[in-house]
């Protein structure tokens, strides 16, 4: 059954088209105007799918809120989280670490590197919310890194690399805090395989990932889903063709970060930083490199305040 109509969030922006295969059904949604949103319900219970706009991010925070603390795991690779914490930083997170074991000689000054070992730097209560993957490497030092990033015990978005190490043992030691998991197309895959997860379609996948890892999914792509461990599912309108640009991966997966140790809610946070990434896209206008991708969060946010 599909369903029309306005829904309650702000000024929806976004319209598109959504082509879904589910089993049996084909379902295209085309030229949709501008403040409707389309849901595709899916046979599990009062649950469904949206097709969703503009995130709506409420009232601007108190001072407290504006100073929450976002730590990134990095690794081997350098580029990668500081391209994470240039999009976290414009994009609601007052007080970004970098936790490192080596040198960013071209980390921003309002970046704080830090070189202690990962678990004193991580066992530091103000934390918000962690990021790790982008830059992590694979080997066992990497490995490692994960690990204690997951026993730390506090609502984290996992990304790139860590999803190629991630396990369902590892995932274990995490206990019950929110966790978000942003895989592109390979690393879904490479998840399904770890996790035992078998589906025709991209939909149904995120969903059975999501329920099975008791994670938040956020499988990216030019069909981008998201997919809560509860049965909740969105399809996002496809955005920017730019948005296939090196490192803008990089910079989502920030902007998610950002918004999770902002308030804490892992499927608002991953809703919120695809709306902020496709907005971002559009005011950066063609040709934007990642790093002008990040630059312009900034003014996305301001579209929200």
């Amino acid at each position: 059954m599909v369903e029309h109509g306005n829904i309650p969030m702000k000024d929806l922006l976004f319209a598109g088209a959504l082509a879904l295969s589910m089993g049996g059904l084909a379902l295209a949604l085309r030229d949709l105007p501008v403040g409707t949103a389309y849901a595709v319900w899916v046979g599990i219970g009062a649950v469904g799918t949206a097709l969703y706009g503009m995130a709506a991010l409420g009232e601007p925070a108190t001072t407290a809120r504006l100073l929450c603390l976002l730590a990134i795991v990095a690794g081997k690779m350098p580029g990668a989280p500081l391209l994470s914490a240039k999009a976290t930083m414009r994009s609601g997170a007052g007080y970004v670490k970098l936790l490192s074991d080596h040198s960013h000689p071209d980390a921003p000054a309002e970046l704080v590197v830090e070189d202690d070992p990962l678990d004193r730097a991580l066992a530091d209560e103000r934390i918000d919310a962690i990021l790790i993957g982008p830059g992590l490497g694979r080997d066992e030092a990497a490995s490692q890194r994960l690990s204690e990033a997951l026993a730390a015990g506090r609502p984290t978005v996992l990304d790139a690399d860590a999803l190629h190490l991630l396990t369902p043992d590892l995932l274990d030691t995490r206990g019950k805090t929110p966790l978000i998991m942003a895989p592109h197309e390979g690393e879904l895959s490479n998840l399904c395989k770890s996790f035992g997860v078998e589906s025709a379609n991209k939909l149904d996948t995120a969903s059975r990932l999501a329920q099975t890892s008791d994670t938040v999914i956020l499988a990216k792509g030019a069909d981008t889903v998201l997919a809560s461990a509860e049965g909740q599912t969105m399809v996002f309108p496809r955005g920017s063709s730019w948005l296939s640009t090196a490192g803008t991966g990089d910079v989502l997966a920030g902007l998610v970060a950002s918004r999770l140790a902002h308030h804490g809610d892992a499927l608002r946070a991953a809703e919120e930083g695809v709306w902020l990434h496709h907005e971002a896209a559009r005011l950066a206008g063609p040709g934007f490199t990642a790093g002008d991708l990040a630059d312009a969060a900034r003014t996305a946010m301001a579209q929200l305040s």
